[in-house]
């Protein structure tokens, strides 16, 4: 059996490595130069940077999927961050540490009784995690839930985060503080998904990692593991189509050749994958795929610093004018170095219906104004803007659906299942990445390429 893979993202390298472990001849159609998509590194001026907006690892779900291909997690030398992200709204700052009495007594200075009401969410929504986690590795249905005795869990999977975090009677500021992947992808608390509470959980009972050399080095080591297994690489190849005939997907056009397989799967955006890749399509499907709320990259502002800044791993500024939610990263506060310069992002994240009528000037000029203000550059004696990227020039280096990551993980979204990993609209096409079931964070990707992989094997 022959697969095309279209995409070397992690869904797209977690899935040919899978086919190549059981004997399946891969050739993996990466766009661009290198793999890891929007999780991979880049360098610029001597200096490793991550490109996306990842922020943290699913430390559990990447290492179960880094196990199944035979990995060891270890190789990726994490490293804890104990203090995960500041939250500043008007005159208020406060912070999220791995340490729980430390957050939640600070919540209690802050605002007296919140600190207790925080510690009890945690502990309440630990146990819903440790209920739903198996779950993770397999298609989740409420038939499933109900005969392995998880019925208690199908009110809450029914609800939205706002929903959630109302049940603690928490004050708007910690909401928007534990919502703040919300304000990430311009939605609100409650179109937002229930599973994002698990977020303080993993946080304060797990902890959140990074990986020595970034997070494009989890795509790396997957790549590497590729190669040793087999599996054929084309990069700078754009496809242009996907052949369908009699309703079954069986090769793919490149600018000057057709390849045919016996199987695909698409690591690309699945909305753009249906919509730009395959005329044949159904006009009523495509017409629901272009309603579905899509999450733009936003602005990234990548950065030298010199400075010691004594500051969270990320610092989030909430404000009420675009950009509304602006982030500040800088990787050495978690990976101490001695070098005078050091790498840093700032990252704005936009609502897709504003970034994609964002000029490149209109960019610039929100990028002018942020290097502009102190509220990321305490500690930091001086800086050099070395790069940046836009909504235009995310969507021309990555090879972007309509500007966009994926589809906003609403509530409603997750409740339908996201993509599935098989397609009931072709024969042999399937699906793998952010959009699909479980999707989102770079763990779960790899997970998702796990599981599309293994369906596509099971069918043949």
């Amino acid at each position: 059996m022959k697969v095309i893979i279209i995409g070397a993202g992690i869904g797209g390298l977690s899935s040919a490595l899978n086919l190549a472990n059981n004997g399946v001849e891969v050739v993996v159609i990466e766009a661009t130069s290198s793999v890891g998509g929007l999780a991979k590194s880049l360098t610029y001026d001597s200096m490793r940077f991550d490109a996306g907006p990842y922020i943290l690892l699913d430390k559990p779900g990447l290492k179960w999927a880094l196990e199944y291909h035979n990995l060891d997690l270890e190789l990726l030398r994490l490293n804890k961050i104990e203090d995960i992200y500041s939250v500043c709204q008007d005159a208020t700052k406060f912070k999220f540490k791995h340490n729980l009495e430390w957050t939640a007594n600070q919540f209690e200075t802050l605002w007296k009784g919140q600190g207790h009401r925080y510690q009890q969410f945690v502990e309440s929504i630990k146990k819903k995690y440790e209920s739903l986690f198996p779950f993770t590795f397999s298609k989740p249905s409420p038939l499933k839930l109900i005969t392995q005795g998880k019925f208690g869990l199908i009110p809450f999977l029914l609800s939205s985060l706002g929903d959630t975090l109302d049940k603690f009677k928490l004050n708007e500021s910690i909401k928007s503080g534990i919502g703040i992947w919300t304000h990430i992808a311009a939605q609100s608390l409650y179109k937002a998904p229930s599973p994002m509470a698990f977020v303080p959980n993993l946080m304060h009972n797990v902890g959140s990692y990074y990986p020595q050399n970034g997070i494009g080095s989890i795509a790396e080591m997957l790549y590497e593991k590729c190669l040793q297994r087999g599996v054929e690489f084309l990069f700078d190849s754009k496809v242009e189509r996907i052949k369908i005939k009699n309703g079954s997907a069986i090769g793919v056009n490149l600018p000057k050749e057709f390849i045919l397989a016996d199987k695909i799967l698409s690591n690309n955006n699945a909305l753009g994958t249906y919509l730009e890749l395959i005329p044949e399509t159904q006009t009523q499907f495509k017409n629901q795929l272009t309603k579905m709320p899509l999450q733009s990259p936003g602005i990234c502002v990548f950065l030298k610093v010199k400075g010691n800044p004594n500051q969270s791993y990320i610092q989030f500024k909430l404000e009420r004018q675009l950009p509304n939610c602006k982030s500040f990263i800088m990787p050495s506060l978690v990976l101490p170095d001695n070098e005078e310069w050091k790498p840093a992002r700032l990252i704005f994240p936009l609502p897709h219906s504003y970034a994609n009528k964002l000029t490149d000037e209109a960019s610039l000029e929100h990028i002018n104004a942020v290097l502009d203000q102190k509220w990321w550059q305490e500690g930091i004696n001086d800086f050099e803007m070395i790069a940046y990227n836009t909504p235009g020039s995310w969507e021309q280096k990555f090879a972007l659906y309509n500007r966009s990551m994926n589809p906003v993980m609403t509530a409603e979204f997750m409740r339908k299942g996201r993509m599935p990993h098989k397609s009931p609209h072709f024969q042999n096409l399937y699906f793998a990445g952010s959009s699909t079931h479980p999707g989102q964070w770079v763990s779960f990707c790899a997970i998702s390429g796990i599981l599309s992989s293994n369906q596509m094997l099971k069918d043949s």
